[in-house]
């Protein structure tokens, strides 16, 4: 019983020195935003996502996916969010522009903003936004909130 006891105690020492030399958990690579309606004119079953990836070298890979919005749209963009605010300023274009009825990909490519890339990594918050004519300024037409996204 003794040595069970004792190896026990080896066991978990192990496992708990183990764990302080790995160190915190690896920083978020990608990043999502699932999009919904915000402003009154917008359908309750407009929708998207934006994905984001963060390389090695710190850019930003990224798509735009959308389905059911009806306008055209004319601007995508990434919003910093201020404590305690509804809205932000932009702080990335996401060239976005597409034509009515179009579902799918609306926007992609690859983008270099390292204060952005800080902001992310230190839990700052963001959204993503995008505009039709009739939900432009300070709405967009859909929105959500740009957040860490599982590896994978």
């Amino acid at each position: 019983m003794r040595k069970l006891c004792g190896l026990s105690i080896v066991l978990v020492s192990v496992l708990a020195l183990s764990g302080l030399a790995l160190g915190s958990p690896p920083e978020p690579k990608n990043f999502a935003a699932v999009l919904s309606g915000e402003c009154p004119q917008a359908d309750a079953d407009w929708r998207g996502v934006a994905v984001f990836h963060l390389n090695a070298d710190g850019s930003i890979d990224y798509k735009v996916v959308v389905n059911n919005i009806d306008e055209p749209l004319i601007a995508g963009h990434i919003h910093f969010l201020p404590p305690g605010e509804p809205r932000g300023p932009v702080v990335q274009d996401l060239a976005t522009v597409a034509p009515a009825e179009h579902h799918g990909v609306v926007a992609e490519g690859t983008f270099t903003n390292p204060m952005l890339v800080a902001g992310l990594l230190a839990g700052d918050e963001y959204y993503v936004n995008l505009h039709t004519e009739t939900c432009f300024l300070p709405l967009g037409a859909v929105r959500g909130p740009l957040t860490a996204a599982p590896s994978g």
